[in-house]
Protein backbone atom coordinates (compact mmCIF):
# COMPACT_ATOMS: atom_id res chain seq x y z
CA UNK A 1 0.00 0.00 0.00
CA UNK A 2 1.28 3.47 -0.84
CA UNK A 3 0.18 6.69 0.86
CA UNK A 4 1.68 10.01 -0.27
CA UNK A 5 4.37 8.03 -2.09
CA UNK A 6 5.36 6.32 1.16
CA UNK A 7 5.31 2.50 1.26
CA UNK A 8 3.75 1.00 4.39
CA UNK A 9 4.94 -2.30 5.86
CA UNK A 10 2.61 -4.93 7.45
CA UNK A 11 3.33 -3.32 10.84
CA UNK A 12 2.16 0.09 9.62
CA UNK A 13 -1.20 1.67 8.89
CA UNK A 14 -2.49 4.62 6.96
CA UNK A 15 -1.93 7.58 9.32
CA UNK A 16 -5.09 9.48 10.34
CA UNK A 17 -3.57 12.93 9.65
CA UNK A 18 -3.06 14.26 6.13
CA UNK A 19 0.04 16.20 7.24
CA UNK A 20 1.81 13.19 8.75
CA UNK A 21 4.52 12.73 6.12
CA UNK A 22 5.59 16.39 6.23
CA UNK A 23 4.70 17.78 9.68
CA UNK A 24 7.28 17.15 12.39
CA UNK A 25 4.77 17.21 15.24
CA UNK A 26 3.87 13.50 15.22
CA UNK A 27 6.14 10.58 14.39
CA UNK A 28 4.17 7.43 15.30
CA UNK A 29 0.79 7.74 13.58
CA UNK A 30 1.74 5.03 11.09
CA UNK A 31 2.22 2.30 13.72
CA UNK A 32 -0.54 -0.32 13.53
CA UNK A 33 0.05 -1.35 17.15
CA UNK A 34 0.70 2.13 18.45
CA UNK A 35 -0.73 1.66 21.97
CA UNK A 36 1.25 -1.53 22.49
CA UNK A 37 4.40 0.23 21.32
CA UNK A 38 3.85 3.09 23.76
CA UNK A 39 3.16 0.71 26.67
CA UNK A 40 6.31 -1.27 25.89
CA UNK A 41 8.41 1.89 26.01
CA UNK A 42 7.56 2.03 29.70
CA UNK A 43 7.69 -1.71 30.33
CA UNK A 44 11.14 -2.10 28.75
CA UNK A 45 12.56 0.89 30.64
CA UNK A 46 11.79 -0.87 33.93
CA UNK A 47 14.56 -3.36 33.19
CA UNK A 48 16.96 -0.62 34.31
CA UNK A 49 15.58 -0.41 37.87
CA UNK A 50 14.41 -2.72 40.62
CA UNK A 51 10.65 -3.01 40.16
CA UNK A 52 8.28 -5.58 41.61
CA UNK A 53 5.19 -3.38 41.74
CA UNK A 54 2.23 -3.02 39.39
CA UNK A 55 2.52 -1.51 35.94
CA UNK A 56 -0.99 -0.24 35.27
CA UNK A 57 -2.70 -0.13 31.89
CA UNK A 58 -1.86 2.69 29.52
CA UNK A 59 -4.31 5.59 29.72
CA UNK A 60 -4.63 7.29 26.35
CA UNK A 61 -6.35 10.60 25.70
CA UNK A 62 -8.79 11.06 22.84
CA UNK A 63 -8.23 13.02 19.66
CA UNK A 64 -9.12 16.72 19.80
CA UNK A 65 -8.34 17.12 23.51
CA UNK A 66 -5.04 19.02 23.49
CA UNK A 67 -5.66 22.49 24.95
CA UNK A 68 -2.31 24.22 24.41
CA UNK A 69 -0.40 24.77 21.21
CA UNK A 70 2.43 26.93 19.88
CA UNK A 71 2.28 27.62 16.14
CA UNK A 72 5.07 28.97 14.03
CA UNK A 73 4.05 31.71 11.64
CA UNK A 74 5.06 32.36 8.05
CA UNK A 75 2.12 33.68 6.09
CA UNK A 76 -0.17 31.33 7.99
CA UNK A 77 -0.07 29.15 11.10
CA UNK A 78 1.96 25.99 10.89
CA UNK A 79 4.40 23.54 12.44
CA UNK A 80 8.00 22.70 11.63
CA UNK A 81 8.51 20.27 8.79
CA UNK A 82 9.99 16.92 9.79
CA UNK A 83 13.76 17.30 10.37
CA UNK A 84 13.67 20.79 8.90
CA UNK A 85 13.28 24.45 9.87
CA UNK A 86 10.71 24.89 7.10
CA UNK A 87 7.14 25.70 8.20
CA UNK A 88 4.29 23.44 7.08
CA UNK A 89 1.02 25.40 7.01
CA UNK A 90 -1.98 23.54 8.42
CA UNK A 91 -5.71 24.19 8.59
CA UNK A 92 -6.52 21.56 11.23
CA UNK A 93 -4.75 19.35 13.79
CA UNK A 94 -6.47 16.15 14.95
CA UNK A 95 -4.90 16.50 18.41
CA UNK A 96 -6.19 20.01 19.21
CA UNK A 97 -9.49 20.91 20.82
CA UNK A 98 -12.04 21.84 18.18
CA UNK A 99 -12.32 25.29 19.74
CA UNK A 100 -8.68 25.90 18.83
CA UNK A 101 -8.95 24.31 15.38
CA UNK A 102 -11.90 26.56 14.58
CA UNK A 103 -9.67 29.60 15.13
CA UNK A 104 -6.92 28.64 12.66
CA UNK A 105 -8.58 30.11 9.55
CA UNK A 106 -9.75 33.32 11.31
CA UNK A 107 -6.26 33.84 12.77
CA UNK A 108 -4.71 33.35 9.32
CA UNK A 109 -7.02 36.06 8.02
CA UNK A 110 -6.00 38.34 10.89
CA UNK A 111 -2.29 37.74 10.17
CA UNK A 112 -2.81 38.99 6.62
CA UNK A 113 -4.52 42.17 7.84
CA UNK A 114 -2.21 43.38 10.62
CA UNK A 115 1.01 45.17 9.73
CA UNK A 116 3.26 43.35 12.20
CA UNK A 117 5.49 40.37 11.51
CA UNK A 118 4.66 37.52 13.87
CA UNK A 119 7.06 34.68 14.66
CA UNK A 120 4.86 32.46 16.84
CA UNK A 121 1.33 32.33 18.15
CA UNK A 122 0.46 30.35 21.28
CA UNK A 123 -3.12 29.41 22.10
CA UNK A 124 -4.42 28.12 25.42
CA UNK A 125 -7.95 26.88 26.01
CA UNK A 126 -8.70 27.61 29.66
CA UNK A 127 -11.85 26.65 31.55
CA UNK A 128 -13.26 30.15 30.99
CA UNK A 129 -12.07 31.02 27.49
CA UNK A 130 -9.30 31.21 24.91
CA UNK A 131 -6.01 33.04 25.46
CA UNK A 132 -3.83 33.96 22.47
CA UNK A 133 -0.22 35.12 22.80
CA UNK A 134 1.33 36.84 19.78
CA UNK A 135 5.13 36.73 19.61
CA UNK A 136 6.76 39.45 17.52
CA UNK A 137 9.93 41.54 17.27
CA UNK A 138 8.24 44.90 17.76
CA UNK A 139 5.18 46.45 19.36
CA UNK A 140 1.85 46.87 17.62
CA UNK A 141 0.48 50.25 16.53
CA UNK A 142 -3.02 51.70 16.99
CA UNK A 143 -4.37 50.35 13.70
CA UNK A 144 -3.10 46.88 14.56
CA UNK A 145 -4.58 47.03 18.06
CA UNK A 146 -8.00 47.96 16.66
CA UNK A 147 -7.97 44.96 14.31
CA UNK A 148 -6.91 42.66 17.15
CA UNK A 149 -9.67 44.04 19.38
CA UNK A 150 -12.27 43.50 16.67
CA UNK A 151 -11.03 39.93 16.23
CA UNK A 152 -11.28 39.26 19.98
CA UNK A 153 -14.86 40.56 20.10
CA UNK A 154 -15.96 38.67 16.99
CA UNK A 155 -14.59 35.31 18.12
CA UNK A 156 -15.22 35.72 21.85
CA UNK A 157 -11.52 35.54 22.81
CA UNK A 158 -10.94 35.99 26.55
CA UNK A 159 -7.44 37.50 26.29
CA UNK A 160 -4.88 38.43 23.65
CA UNK A 161 -1.34 39.16 24.81
CA UNK A 162 1.85 40.28 23.08
CA UNK A 163 5.38 39.07 23.69
CA UNK A 164 8.28 41.06 22.21
CA UNK A 165 11.14 38.64 21.52
CA UNK A 166 12.05 36.93 24.82
CA UNK A 167 10.52 39.57 27.10
CA UNK A 168 7.62 38.81 29.41
CA UNK A 169 4.25 38.90 27.61
CA UNK A 170 1.74 41.61 28.44
CA UNK A 171 -2.00 41.87 27.86
CA UNK A 172 -3.32 43.74 24.79
CA UNK A 173 -6.99 42.78 25.07
CA UNK A 174 -8.63 41.27 28.15
CA UNK A 175 -12.36 40.70 27.78
CA UNK A 176 -12.80 38.22 30.65
CA UNK A 177 -10.63 36.30 33.13
CA UNK A 178 -8.59 33.32 31.94
CA UNK A 179 -9.02 30.75 34.69
CA UNK A 180 -8.88 27.15 35.82
CA UNK A 181 -11.93 25.89 37.71
CA UNK A 182 -11.81 23.20 40.39
CA UNK A 183 -15.15 22.33 42.01
CA UNK A 184 -16.08 25.98 42.46
CA UNK A 185 -12.53 27.26 43.02
CA UNK A 186 -11.38 29.80 40.42
CA UNK A 187 -7.66 30.33 39.77
CA UNK A 188 -6.51 33.19 37.54
CA UNK A 189 -3.93 32.01 35.00
CA UNK A 190 -0.84 34.12 34.34
CA UNK A 191 -0.24 34.73 30.64
CA UNK A 192 1.08 31.66 28.80
CA UNK A 193 0.82 29.44 31.89
CA UNK A 194 1.94 25.84 31.94
CA UNK A 195 -1.04 23.47 32.04
CA UNK A 196 -1.37 19.73 31.72
CA UNK A 197 -1.86 18.87 28.06
CA UNK A 198 -5.58 18.07 28.24
CA UNK A 199 -8.47 18.33 30.67
CA UNK A 200 -9.05 14.62 30.12
CA UNK A 201 -5.56 13.61 31.24
CA UNK A 202 -5.55 16.10 34.13
CA UNK A 203 -8.74 14.51 35.48
CA UNK A 204 -7.24 11.02 35.24
CA UNK A 205 -3.93 12.06 36.82
CA UNK A 206 -5.69 13.85 39.67
CA UNK A 207 -7.73 10.74 40.49
CA UNK A 208 -4.58 8.59 40.54
CA UNK A 209 -2.74 10.99 42.83
CA UNK A 210 -5.66 11.42 45.24
CA UNK A 211 -6.10 7.69 45.71
CA UNK A 212 -2.53 7.42 47.05
CA UNK A 213 -2.77 10.36 49.50
CA UNK A 214 -3.79 9.93 53.14
CA UNK A 215 -6.36 12.47 54.31
CA UNK A 216 -5.11 12.91 57.86
CA UNK A 217 -1.51 13.73 56.91
CA UNK A 218 -0.24 16.98 55.40
CA UNK A 219 1.55 16.77 52.06
CA UNK A 220 4.61 18.47 50.61
CA UNK A 221 4.33 19.40 46.92
CA UNK A 222 7.14 20.45 44.60
CA UNK A 223 6.66 22.22 41.23
CA UNK A 224 3.01 22.98 41.99
CA UNK A 225 2.45 25.46 39.15
CA UNK A 226 -0.86 27.30 39.52
CA UNK A 227 -2.31 24.46 41.58
CA UNK A 228 -3.70 21.87 39.15
CA UNK A 229 -3.01 19.17 41.75
CA UNK A 230 -2.62 21.44 44.79
CA UNK A 231 -6.22 22.58 44.92
CA UNK A 232 -7.77 19.08 44.61
CA UNK A 233 -5.29 17.89 47.27
CA UNK A 234 -6.32 20.73 49.56
CA UNK A 235 -9.83 19.27 49.65
CA UNK A 236 -8.31 16.28 51.49
CA UNK A 237 -5.42 17.67 53.52
CA UNK A 238 -3.06 20.62 54.10
CA UNK A 239 -0.62 21.27 51.25
CA UNK A 240 2.79 22.95 51.53
CA UNK A 241 3.77 23.82 47.97
CA UNK A 242 6.81 25.16 46.10
CA UNK A 243 7.17 26.54 42.57
CA UNK A 244 9.77 28.57 40.69
CA UNK A 245 7.30 30.88 38.93
CA UNK A 246 6.46 34.00 40.95
CA UNK A 247 3.32 34.60 38.86
CA UNK A 248 2.05 31.05 39.42
CA UNK A 249 2.53 31.27 43.19
CA UNK A 250 0.79 34.66 43.32
CA UNK A 251 -2.21 33.21 41.47
CA UNK A 252 -2.34 30.15 43.74
CA UNK A 253 -2.00 32.18 46.95
CA UNK A 254 -4.71 34.58 45.78
CA UNK A 255 -7.15 31.69 45.24
CA UNK A 256 -6.13 30.08 48.55
CA UNK A 257 -6.89 33.29 50.41
CA UNK A 258 -10.24 33.89 48.70
CA UNK A 259 -11.48 30.34 49.22
CA UNK A 260 -9.75 29.81 52.59
CA UNK A 261 -7.89 26.70 51.38
CA UNK A 262 -5.25 24.96 53.55
CA UNK A 263 -2.48 25.76 51.05
CA UNK A 264 0.85 27.34 51.99
CA UNK A 265 2.80 28.15 48.83
CA UNK A 266 6.11 29.87 48.24
CA UNK A 267 8.40 30.70 45.32
CA UNK A 268 11.65 28.75 45.14
CA UNK A 269 14.09 27.62 42.45
CA UNK A 270 14.09 23.94 43.36
CA UNK A 271 16.91 23.02 41.00
CA UNK A 272 19.35 25.64 42.24
CA UNK A 273 18.04 25.78 45.80
CA UNK A 274 16.25 22.54 46.74
CA UNK A 275 14.37 22.24 50.01
CA UNK A 276 16.69 20.58 52.50
CA UNK A 277 16.06 17.28 54.27
CA UNK A 278 15.77 19.01 57.66
CA UNK A 279 12.58 20.70 56.45
CA UNK A 280 11.35 17.66 54.53
CA UNK A 281 11.44 15.57 57.71
CA UNK A 282 8.25 17.29 58.91
CA UNK A 283 6.29 15.37 56.27
CA UNK A 284 5.42 11.76 55.52
CA UNK A 285 4.02 12.20 51.98
CA UNK A 286 5.29 14.10 48.96
CA UNK A 287 4.14 14.93 45.44
CA UNK A 288 6.76 16.13 42.95
CA UNK A 289 5.98 17.09 39.34
CA UNK A 290 9.18 18.51 37.81
CA UNK A 291 9.75 19.90 34.31
CA UNK A 292 11.17 17.71 31.55
CA UNK A 293 14.79 17.94 32.79
CA UNK A 294 13.77 16.30 36.05
CA UNK A 295 14.45 17.26 39.65
CA UNK A 296 17.61 15.42 40.64
CA UNK A 297 18.82 17.98 43.26
CA UNK A 298 15.45 17.88 45.03
CA UNK A 299 15.15 14.11 44.62
CA UNK A 300 18.50 13.67 46.36
CA UNK A 301 17.24 15.63 49.37
CA UNK A 302 14.01 13.64 49.44
CA UNK A 303 15.88 10.34 49.26
CA UNK A 304 17.73 11.21 52.47
CA UNK A 305 14.53 11.70 54.48
CA UNK A 306 13.52 8.81 56.73
CA UNK A 307 10.16 10.46 57.42
CA UNK A 308 8.82 10.14 53.85
CA UNK A 309 6.60 7.06 53.60
CA UNK A 310 4.87 7.86 50.29
CA UNK A 311 6.37 9.78 47.39
CA UNK A 312 4.50 10.37 44.12
CA UNK A 313 6.76 11.31 41.22
CA UNK A 314 5.13 12.70 38.07
CA UNK A 315 7.39 13.01 35.04
CA UNK A 316 7.00 13.90 31.36
CA UNK A 317 10.37 12.27 30.53
CA UNK A 318 10.69 8.50 30.82
CA UNK A 319 14.49 8.57 30.87
CA UNK A 320 14.61 11.23 33.59
CA UNK A 321 11.99 9.37 35.59
CA UNK A 322 14.18 6.24 35.54
CA UNK A 323 17.22 8.34 36.54
CA UNK A 324 15.45 9.88 39.53
CA UNK A 325 13.74 6.60 40.45
CA UNK A 326 17.15 4.94 40.79
CA UNK A 327 18.15 7.51 43.41
CA UNK A 328 15.03 6.80 45.46
CA UNK A 329 15.27 3.02 45.11
CA UNK A 330 18.96 2.99 46.03
CA UNK A 331 18.08 4.62 49.36
CA UNK A 332 15.47 2.04 50.30
CA UNK A 333 12.24 3.19 48.65
CA UNK A 334 10.16 0.77 46.58
CA UNK A 335 8.31 1.66 43.40
CA UNK A 336 4.93 0.05 44.04
CA UNK A 337 2.76 1.49 41.25
CA UNK A 338 3.49 2.91 37.83
CA UNK A 339 0.87 4.63 35.67
CA UNK A 340 1.64 5.48 32.00
CA UNK A 341 -0.40 8.42 30.68
CA UNK A 342 -0.33 8.94 26.92
CA UNK A 343 -1.32 12.55 26.40
CA UNK A 344 1.57 13.27 24.02
CA UNK A 345 -0.17 11.31 21.29
CA UNK A 346 1.85 9.88 18.39
CA UNK A 347 5.22 10.91 19.84
CA UNK A 348 7.93 9.09 21.79
CA UNK A 349 7.06 11.16 24.87
CA UNK A 350 4.91 9.79 27.66
CA UNK A 351 3.81 10.98 31.11
CA UNK A 352 4.58 8.75 34.09
CA UNK A 353 3.16 8.69 37.60
CA UNK A 354 5.24 6.57 39.97
CA UNK A 355 4.27 5.79 43.55
CA UNK A 356 7.19 5.06 45.91
CA UNK A 357 6.86 3.64 49.42
CA UNK A 358 9.26 3.34 52.32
Amino acid sequence: MTINNQSLSPEERSPPCKYFFTCGGCSLQHLKHYSEYKYNLVKNSLENIEFEGELHDLFQVSHNTRRRVSFRVKNKLGFSKFQSNEIIEIDNCLLLENEINNLITPINQLINRINIKLERISITSSDTGIEIVLVAKKKTNLECDILISEFANKYNIAKIALQINDQLPFSLIERKPVQLLFDGVQVDLPINSFLQVSKESLSKMTKIILQHVEMDKKILEFYCGVGSFTIPLSQKTSVYAFEGSIEAIEALNKASKIYKLPIYAETRDLYQNPVQVSRINDFSQVLINPPRNGATPQIKQLSQSSSIKTLILVSCSLSNFIRDAKILINTGMKLTDLYPIDHFLYTEHIEIIGVFKR
